[in-house]
């Protein structure tokens, strides 16, 4: 039994297809396989294309080509071991300590578990938070007995008085107080429950970026001979670090601030410009860079990087514990079904960016019509050009711009008006109004619908690919894309209850398949039998006839047995017709 287990574990098999008939091969899985990173696994099942039975297996042979690179560089850093703490190897015999093995091993399970351990640990501090934040109270002022006592003059009854009005007396609240945790003990429990959560919310960032980045920079590496250098986007980029110094010297910017600027930066660059091969810079400055762009565009790096940001900032400064909240902003990464409302805006971003342009520029406009006719209307608030734009801006964002600003109306028959004052009032009123209906229908109504109906849009079209592509999944085999019931039905005639599982996970397991990638691209080529040879030139050409597509053992054995039946009533009716003859 054991035996077979360990077969079972290390022996995979795969069906390939040669001279139009199905073949079973079979490969010894290398160890590599054990270190591809779950989540590459669902990039590939999320994101491989369906366009086409032929498209999909191509798409799919070319990203396993890509994540052996990675998986080959996984195994590598879960194998590192600190030259530091090599002497542990004295103390514990046999014991090799390998701090990343624990994180990447078994499609990085535990990498993933981290990350629901740390959203249970945000969970728990905001309960705390919920439960201990308040605001301190100022202390009222207390009469001491010497006072009392040395006021000879006061009356029992004056005395008890003044002691009734200074026990009743409400303290005043003072609302620029900062909330803080007055419960020591709860105090001590936020820290601590925030620092077991910086931790590991820093582990996993080191993790991350040491999975990643290493890889990206190889990708922005090119020739130096052959390429310009991209001075204009380094120092664009690095100009921001004396920057985010000058605005922290002058305290106009708080340090989580300070941390994450130039990454948002960095960040926002990156949406402008991704270093392709062929744009790649050769100075050292603007490769890390563009390293430093492609790291942080991925949402691994990227959420782990915010996530300890707000955790280092919560812990090192009082009266910021409300960093701790964005914490539970993690569950819109975790779980696939929330990861669309993020795509919902990333995905139009252009679009989304364009049309808050028009808008803003259409209020901007607004504003210096305000400016010029409807200062008074403002309550002060329009004193200036600057706070005229802003507060158009901030309250025609908020609500109607006609609702935000002193309302008018058309002149009181019972005032006394002269012409020229009825000349104003009218000119006033009438001036508004195509002022406030315009900017409602303009901004309020056509722009917000439209910034709302192009997310709306995106997260309609999102939901309904994903759903399309669960629908395909549950329906279609991955590698030979045949339809769930032809095989069911061909299943049943060999007595197998479901043919779709025993199709998807035995004999074309779409990992098996990635495995046997992997097995070509380790083995010498020196080593390679006759059909390994052919199917590794056929991967190098891009080729896929070596897939099989449409077919199967199974409906190959149908197929011969349907043949050898006809053949034998042929026989038996070319026998019977010659007995009549």
């Amino acid at each position: 039994n054991r035996a077979y287990l360990f077969f079972d574990e290390w022996i995979k098999m795969v069906e390939v297809l040669a001279d139009g008939k199905v073949h079973d091969v079979f490969f010894r899985m290398p160890v590599l396989c054990h270190y591809v990173l779950g989540s590459e696994k669902d990039d590939i099942l999320t994101l491989v294309s369906i366009e086409s039975p032929e498209a999909k297996v191509k798409d799919f042979v070319n990203r396993c080509k890509d994540l052996y690179d990675m998986t080959l560089h996984t195994r590598n850093l879960s194998q590192w071991t600190p030259k530091a703490l090599g002497w542990l190897k004295f103390f514990f015999k046999g014991y090799t300590f390998r701090p990343l093995l624990f994180f990447l091993k078994q499609d990085s399970k535990n990498l993933v578990l981290s990350t629901y351990v740390n959203l249970f640990l945000a969970l728990i501090i905001n309960c705390l938070l919920f439960i201990g934040l308040e605001v301190p109270s100022p202390q009222a002022p207390e009469q001491s007995k010497a006072q009392l006592g040395n006021n000879s003059l006061n009356s029992t009854f004056s005395i008890i008085a003044n002691i009734t009005k200074v026990t009743t007396e409400k303290p005043k609240v003072d609302y620029h107080s900062i909330p803080q945790i007055l419960d020591p003990a709860l105090s001590l429990a936020l820290w601590s429950v925030g620092l077991m959560y910086f931790a590991l919310a820093f582990i996993q960032f080191v993790v991350v970026t040491l999975t990643y980045t290493p890889m990206d920079h190889e990708r922005t590496y090119i020739d130096s001979k052959t390429q310009d250098m991209r001075w204009l986007e380094t120092l664009a980029t690095m100009a921001v670090i004396p920057l985010v110094i000058v605005l922290r010297m002058f305290k106009l910017l708080h340090m989580s601030g300070a941390i994450g600027l130039p990454i948002v930066v960095l960040y926002t660059a990156g949406l402008c410009w991704t270093p392709e091969v062929s744009h790649c810079p050769r100075n050292i400055i603007a490769r890390f860079v563009a390293t430093a762009y492609v790291s942080i565009k991925r949402q691994a790096i990227f959420r782990r990087f915010f996530f300890v940001t707000m955790a280092m900032s919560a812990l090192l400064f009082k009266g910021v514990e409300y960093y701790y909240t964005f914490l539970l902003l993690d569950i819109m990464f975790i779980f696939d079904k929330l990861k669309n409302i993020i795509k919902a805006v990333t995905t139009p971003i252009e679009s989304l960016a364009l049309t808050m342009m028009v808008g803003v520029i259409l209020m901007y406009e607004y504003a210096v019509i305000a400016f010029f006719y409807y200062r008074q209307d403002y309550d002060g608030a329009c004193e200036s050009m600057g706070d005229c734009t802003l507060m158009t801006i901030y309250l025609g964002m908020r609500e109607d711009i006609g609702q935000s600003i002193k309302e008018v109306g058309p002149p009181d028959p019972n005032k006394n008006y002269n012409h020229t004052e009825l000349e104003q009032h009218n000119e006033h009123f009438y001036g508004r109004v195509v002022f406030d209906l315009s900017f409602f229908v303009l901004i309020t109504t056509i722009g917000m619908n439209i910034l709302f109906g192009i997310i709306v849009d995106t997260f309609g079209a999102l939901r309904d690919s994903v759903q399309e592509r669960e629908t395909y999944r549950k329906r279609t085999t991955f590698i030979g894309s045949m339809d769930r019931s032809d095989i069911d039905k061909a299943a049943r005639t060999e007595g197998i209850l479901s043919g779709f599982d025993y199709m998807e996970n035995d004999r074309q397991d779409k990992w098996n398949y990635m495995y046997f990638v992997f097995y070509l691209r380790r083995k010498d080529p020196i080593n390679y039998s006759g059909p390994e040879t052919r199917i590794n030139k056929l991967i190098h050409d891009e080729d896929i006839s070596w897939l099989p597509i449409y077919t199967c053992t199974l409906l190959q054995q149908q197929r011969e047995k349907a043949a050898a039946v006809a053949a034998q009533a042929e026989a038996k009716a070319e026998k019977a017709g010659g007995l009549n003859a």
